[in-house]
């Protein structure tokens, strides 16, 4: 777990795991955003980051059956859903990054 911590990656990925799995009631915490918005050092300029930021979410509920990928894979996934469903006018929806 020390290594974890130290490289900043999760055991899962020092020991090569592709998918790490989720549990519903925890969230995914964007640090970096937050960590910005705490520095702020007007509500202002907080106000500003949070708008300049309107796609980014702070953080995000984890779903029941949740699992954490690499994008690449993710991006496989999804395509091999919506190319099953071609008349679909939401496929692009899974590819929103919110980043």
């Amino acid at each position: 777990m020390a290594l974890a911590d130290l490289f900043a990656v999760s055991t899962d990925d020092l020991l090569g795991r592709m998918r790490q799995y989720a549990r519903s009631g925890w969230v995914l915490l964007d640090l970096q955003l937050m960590e910005r918005l705490a520095a702020t050092p007007t509500t202002e300029e907080f106000d500003r980051l949070i708008v300049e930021q309107e796609e980014r979410a702070g953080w995000l509920p984890v779903p029941e059956g949740a699992v954490i990928v690499p994008v690449s894979e993710a991006v496989r996934m999804a395509r091999n859903v919506v190319d099953r469903h071609k008349g679909t006018t939401c496929g692009d929806r899974l590819f929103r990054s919110r980043a």
